[in-house]
């Protein structure tokens, strides 16, 4: 089966929503419980921030054609890591909603 792919305007489309969507207050809280739940130990992450953020991503990639799954979230990104090379903005979404699933540097 071949994978899904996105043209350069339903990529951008996409990931602003994405990103959007992870802007949304109840998202926000839901995402900030779970950081805040599995604090600095990067297995927690993957245990308990990770779905949350899969969750949000699925609401919005299935208007698009992908399955609300974490094959979804993989094909997804795939479709959306081959815009960013040559397109600012997806560059500039895809490394924002990066920070959204990443463990937070503390300073």
């Amino acid at each position: 089966m071949e994978p899904k792919t996105l043209t350069v305007d339903e990529a951008r489309s996409a990931i602003r929503e994405v990103v959007a969507a992870f802007n949304e207050p109840a998202n926000l809280e839901k995402m900030n419980k779970a950081r805040a739940e599995a604090g600095d130990d990067l297995a927690k992450m993957m245990q308990i921030v990770v779905p949350v953020a899969l969750q949000i991503q699925t609401e919005v990639i299935k208007k698009y054609g992908f399955e609300p799954d974490n094959k979804g979230v993989m094909a997804f990104t795939m479709a959306i890591k081959a815009h960013s090379p040559n397109d600012e903005e997806i560059s500039r979404l895809e490394a924002e909603l990066k920070k959204k699933f990443l463990p937070q540097k503390k300073n």
